[in-house]
């Protein structure tokens, strides 16, 4: 219920928003998420077909305001990305969600979903500690290429866009028993070198 939108809570959250997946499965195998269970192994529907449902959901719904992407991560397959980027802008024209992960920040695909419409997104960071990350999480990213996905998700609030604003939050894995007084202090340093706002 965190009010990423600025709609205001609303009892029926389907007027305004269309819920999603472009795909199924993940590339990652974070020990933390169902996705790292081998049942399902990553695959993507075509864009076309993507945009199909969205155009029919904006024919019923005259009141849709916002795309909520589920997607584990949505910046995966760069010619995939570009593509319903210019679909979607053509096509569609509202404002998005998606979930996006330090090692899948490549500027192209940021800038181009930026211009698309894309104004919300969730990284996780889970630990600032690189070796709980590494060791617990099954996370491969380091300190260096938080910060890089940090920056380069920042530099999308300058980017000319439909919508003004571009919100971005981070998720943090809080009351961990594995994590101690060093793995804390390690992830304090890391949020203090995060942008600001």
């Amino acid at each position: 219920n965190i009010d990423y939108f600025a709609f205001g809570f609303t009892d029926d959250p389907l007027k305004t928003i269309h819920q999603t997946m472009t795909s199924f499965g993940c590339p990652m195998k974070c020990s933390f998420c169902m996705s790292a269970l081998d049942v399902d192994k990553f695959r993507r529907r075509s864009v076309s077909h993507v945009i199909k449902e969205l155009v029919e959901a904006k024919q019923k719904n005259p009141y849709l305001k916002m795309v909520f992407f589920w997607d584990n991560i949505f910046q995966i397959n760069k010619k995939w990305c570009l593509e319903f980027a210019e679909e979607y802008r053509k096509k569609i024209n509202l404002q998005f969600y998606t979930y996006t992960h330090p090692l899948f920040t490549d500027m192209d695909i940021l800038v181009a979903l930026r211009k698309a419409g894309w104004v919300v997104t969730v990284m996780g960071i889970q630990s600032g500690s690189y070796n709980l990350r590494k060791q617990v999480y099954n996370r491969n990213e380091t300190n260096e290429h938080v910060l890089e996905a940090t920056q380069k998700l920042n530099r999308l609030k300058k980017i000319k866009a439909p919508k003004p604003y571009f919100r971005i939050y981070y998720d943090y894995v809080k009351n961990n028993p594995l994590e101690g007084k060093a793995d804390l202090k390690e992830s304090l340093d890391l949020i203090l070198r995060l942008p600001k706002g």
